[in-house]
């Protein structure tokens, strides 16, 4: 029996060295993978260090499931190219906006994170910005009613620190008030949606 219990001690002693070179293979690629994203983001193994003890142990131990499900779904937004007009998207950077709109989607139904998920929701509207076309009025309404509503959810979740989400719902409101001033037929379209949110008596 004591060789047995000295072999599963020596067996425990191993495997916790080798969790302990997992984490820190964790947190050297959070710090370094972020600076290789911005360079080259199309490259595939970013925040993927290799693991020495299987099923994600030290991603969990870590508890940056979040902070890296995060990173993936910017790094999707990134590569569909969102400063490219829909006209002139490839159908690859239109695979990787659908990506990326599903992902930010569930991450911003369920990420506890407010922060993060203000961030998340925000990029989402952002890619519902890319729908818009140009000759279909009601198409291109429908799309701005998306993008705000997302917004506000943006904002709703982190109000002090969702400053782009705030920039952008104001920028999707003119141009909701510009297609309905050019299509006297949607002016009833959106409701309330299409308002001015309130904060101290002015908007944001």
């Amino acid at each position: 029996l004591s060789l047995v219990g000295a072999l599963v001690a020596a067996a425990a002693a191993v495997l916790l060295l080798l969790l302990a070179v997992d984490v820190r293979r964790y947190e050297r690629a959070l710090a370094d993978d972020d600076a290789t994203f911005r360079a080259n983001p199309a490259r595939q193994d970013l925040w993927r260090p290799r693991q020495l003890v299987p099923f994600g142990a030290a991603r969990s131990l870590l508890g940056v499931d979040g902070q890296i499900a995060y990173r993936r779904a910017a790094r999707l937004f990134v590569l569909g190219r969102p400063r490219v007009h829909l006209l002139e998207s490839t159908p690859k950077m239109q695979g990787y906006r659908s990506e990326a709109a599903v992902v930010l989607w569930r991450l911003g139904q369920g990420d506890d994170d407010a922060r993060r998920r203000s961030r998340e929701l925000n990029l989402l509207g952002v890619l519902d910005f890319l729908t818009l076309g140009e000759s279909d009025a009601v198409e291109r309404m429908r799309a701005l009613l998306r993008a705000s509503a997302t917004f506000r959810r943006a904002i709703a979740a982190d109000e002090q620190g969702a400053e782009e989400a705030k920039v952008n719902l104001e920028l999707a409101l003119r141009m909701i008030a510009e297609v309905r001033a050019t299509n006297p037929t949607l002016r009833g379209l959106g409701g309330s949606a299409t308002h001015r949110p309130e904060s101290g008596g002015a908007g944001y």
